[in-house]
């Protein structure tokens, strides 16, 4: 049977899983670094490299706070780009027909590096390989003139 004190590799290694559990119920982007050091700090005391709980201590908060001012910066930076690829408003941009637009009903339009589903804002049918430019747009959908 496994002696697990506070001390022992195992016990750093269930408290990081905690802390990334915790972090993917919260999302405050915060107690991952502590999973993290929480994480090293079991792998440093399972090569023997530390022992005992001063040092489980003093390597968890070193590692914790490294990763933190580390890892980060980078990851936030990361995920911004990703958020700014919004497509706020596409209104006035000009886009391609793929699929006709039918008089009442939609067709597709490329926009941004995918399809999307477009409408004629007249009413009027609009051919494939047509320019059309955006007057505005409703949810996943676009309205469209020539």
């Amino acid at each position: 049977m496994m002696n697990m004190t506070i001390a022992s590799p195992v016990f750093w290694f269930a408290l990081g899983v905690v802390f990334l559990i915790l972090e993917i119920l919260t999302g405050g982007f915060w107690i991952l670094f502590l999973g993290i050091g929480a994480l090293i700090t079991a792998g440093i005391h399972g090569l023997g490299i530390i022992s005992g709980l001063n040092q489980g201590i003093l390597t968890f908060l070193i590692a914790s706070f490294l990763s933190l001012f580390v890892f980060r910066p980078y990851l936030m930076k990361r995920m911004h780009k990703r958020a700014s690829k919004d497509v706020g408003d596409p209104a006035g941009q000009m886009v391609v027909v793929t699929q006709e637009i039918p008089a009442d009903g939609p067709g597709r339009v490329s926009f941004q590096g995918s399809t999307w589903d477009a409408l004629s804002e007249s009413g009027e049918m609009i051919p494939v390989d047509a320019k059309v430019k955006i007057v505005r747009q409703d949810g996943i959908r676009l309205f469209v003139k020539k």
